[in-house]
């Protein structure tokens, strides 16, 4: 009998042990390839028309995506993507210039890529040009809702979003977000991490030229002060612009 009790009690003992080694350790999803959208594995493909008629309003801009197969793009797939699209923040309105820029990264490292959409002409509380730079969400199903991106120097800059790029600036492991502009900040960053509803981590801006020419008298260096001599200049590329003879119309 004592036997029996002792082995009931080692049983007992050792079934919780049991189960918490057979549970298998949770992992997060590896970040999607800029441009996956829908996490398939697959390059997608985003193409920027600032220029297109949207609802009647010239030049509201848009951006259209298509998805990729293993045999290639599926253009039977493509999705327009505008401020009037539900979920995107805004309203297509004339000379907004949406898709002036464009880039991916997996921002909130869901397994999914997003999408960041430029739009410099956006007139924000009053203020022509201001700009607005917006994140759309990658998913299983595609790409869907989105939010803005702060421009947290918005009184010193114009055209916020007529470039935009990913990147590790910081080296804190985090992706973060730069966006070009004009006026006495040229170039912002924002700060990751990156969800769909947590507050953003705040940003900064710098007064790096958006030209490579030399500067003189005629061309002086933006508000603030001058570089050091020898100090390289910088510049900005916006990502997905597709030159065109014509607007298209949506």
């Amino acid at each position: 009998m004592r036997n029996r009790i002792a082995c009931a009690l080692l049983a007992a003992a050792l079934t919780p042990l049991a189960l918490t080694l057979s549970a298998p350790a949770a992992h997060a999803a590896p970040a999607a390839k800029p441009y996956d959208f829908n996490g398939d594995g697959l390059a997608d493909l985003a193409i920027g028309a600032p220029g297109a008629t949207v609802g009647g309003k010239a030049k509201a801009g848009a951006v259209s995506v298509v998805y990729g197969s293993s045999t290639g793009l599926k253009t039977s797939t493509r999705t327009l993507i505008t401020q009037n699209t539900a979920g995107v923040p805004g309203a297509a309105e004339a000379d907004d210039a949406f898709g002036s820029a464009v880039a991916s990264a997996d921002l909130n490292t869901d397994g999914y890529a997003d999408l960041l959409i430029g739009t410099p002409g956006e007139d924000v509380n009053g203020d022509t040009n201001d700009g607005t730079v917006v994140v759309v969400w990658g998913a299983k199903s595609g790409l869907s809702g989105a939010r803005t991106v702060p421009n947290s120097n918005d009184r010193d800059v114009d055209r916020y979003g007529q470039t935009v790029a990913v990147g590790d600036v910081d080296a804190d492991g985090d992706l973060d977000i730069l966006v070009g502009a004009n006026g006495l900040f040229t170039l912002a960053f924002v700060n990751g991490p990156f969800t769909r509803t947590s507050s953003f981590q705040g940003g900064s801006g710098s007064g790096f030229p958006t030209r490579t020419r030399p500067r003189t008298a005629s061309r002086p260096w933006p508000s603030g002060p001058s570089p050091p001599p020898g100090t390289p200049t910088w510049s900005c590329t916006a990502a997905g612009r597709v030159p065109t003879t014509r607007s298209p119309t949506w």
